[in-house]
């Protein structure tokens, strides 16, 4: 199924599709498509009383009835309470590593967060608001901007589904609120190739980019990336900065690279992430499946699954090491995971995805270490409610300022 078709597709969805989604996301077989299309599903009001009847399903299987059953009482309790809007006060405690239920969490988009190697899930109450906060922040609303090799601009959020472009044999259609479809060839004179730029902003969602080659793209938000409106030539794109998930279709007489900071990351059908931010001085690339090769001047690393190469801008080196990479793509799923990382590194992924400046009362702060996850399907403020209780810190919002004080 083609993103361009899942919205009609989510019209029409039946129950009997959406429990076969459920069954498939349940137990890890759900494809790509698939998943997006369950995600978009499970935050339509119209599928709650359907989702509550599988969720107390699933819950009385005897495979999910192992340890810590008094824990998965109180995620799932936690979990219903969210499905109904309860906001109730529940704090559950356990190893995040043991936790058979995380998919529970996930599919009702709660609010996860871990601190000394324990999780916790956390409902705010939203009659006692933070008197820290004079404004709150909301996701994706940003417009994206789809710059096409003719000199035409579309803004992506503004445009209707359909047809919003057509170059030649080439349809460039909008499938969905965030789905992007480039179907059919192009004529080209002397094999020129045109490039095409998504500019999408901080504080917009994610968008799915599906090539007329077969490789889909996910793109955060904060991210530049140009790439090629038709595939007559060499299948080169390049990241002018931010972060960009690949799945790559295979072809072996046409290697496919991208491009990012003085590197060349080159491979032949796989899955894998780049994170090139501006406000950081290093750029990491994260391979899923697949095989690809990192070259950074004379310097050339070849990755294997499970492998992340973290290049330096003002070095050479290609430094590679094993790292879960659930935890790197957790953004692919609409999810933060903050795996040992620094509160200053996490405000800056809030930064980019809420559009929100953040400042520091001392700036030691920033080296507090954090853990654990955050759906990023919800406003700012319940993100930084959350991270109070992982760390020593308070948070006071403004406008679109955020400032991190003791």
């Amino acid at each position: 199924m083609h993103c361009c078709d899942v919205a009609l597709y989510f019209y029409k969805m039946n129950e009997e599709r959406f429990k076969a989604l459920f069954e498939r996301y349940l137990d890890n077989t759900i494809s790509g498509d698939d998943l997006l299309e369950f995600q978009e599903a499970v935050q339509d009001q119209q599928y709650n009383e359907l989702l509550d009847e599988l969720l107390k399903s699933a819950y009385k299987k005897p495979e999910y009835a192992e340890d810590d059953s008094e824990a998965k009482q109180a995620v799932f309790a936690n979990v219903m309470a969210e499905i109904h809007g309860k906001h109730e006060n529940r704090i559950v405690s356990f190893k995040r590593k043991t936790v058979a239920w995380k998919w529970l969490a996930g599919v009702a988009a709660s609010l996860i967060i871990v601190a000394g190697g324990v999780l916790y899930l956390k409902h705010h109450n939203n009659s006692n608001p933070n008197k820290n906060y004079a404004s709150d922040v909301a996701p994706g609303n940003k417009n994206a901007i789809l710059k096409m090799g003719s000199g035409k601009s579309i803004i992506l959020s503004n445009a209707t589904t359909g047809t919003i472009a057509q170059v030649g044999n080439m349809t460039i259609s909008k499938g969905d609120s965030s789905a992007i479809v480039y179907n059919g060839t192009q004529a080209l004179s002397a094999g020129k190739v045109v490039y095409d730029t998504i500019i999408n902003p901080a504080g917009s969602k994610i968008y799915h980019l599906n090539l007329a080659d077969g490789t889909k793209i996910l793109v955060n938000a904060a991210t530049t990336l140009c790439f090629p409106e038709n595939f007559a030539a060499k299948r080169n794109m390049r990241i002018l900065k931010g972060e960009a998930f690949f799945r790559v279709a295979y072809n072996a007489a046409r290697p496919f690279t991208t491009s990012v900071k003085d590197q060349t990351i080159a491979d032949l059908g796989t899955q894998f992430n780049i994170s090139a931010y501006d406000d950081e001085s290093y750029t990491v690339t994260t391979l899923v499946e697949g095989s690809i090769s990192i070259t950074k001047s004379k310097t050339t690393k070849t990755l294997v699954p499970g492998q992340q190469a973290k290049v330096l801008l003002d070095g050479a080196n290609v430094e590679v090491k094993n790292v879960d990479t659930e935890d790197a793509i957790a953004w692919t799923t609409g999810n933060f995971m903050f795996d040992g990382d620094n509160l200053g590194e996490v405000m800056k992924k809030l930064s980019r995805w809420y559009d929100v400046d953040v400042v520091y009362d001392d700036p030691s702060q920033a080296n507090q270490v954090i853990g654990g996850g955050i759906t990023m399907f919800t406003n700012v403020s319940k993100v930084l409610d959350a991270l109070q209780k992982a760390s020593n810190v308070h948070f006071k919002i403004n406008g679109r300022k955020i400032t991190v004080m003791k």
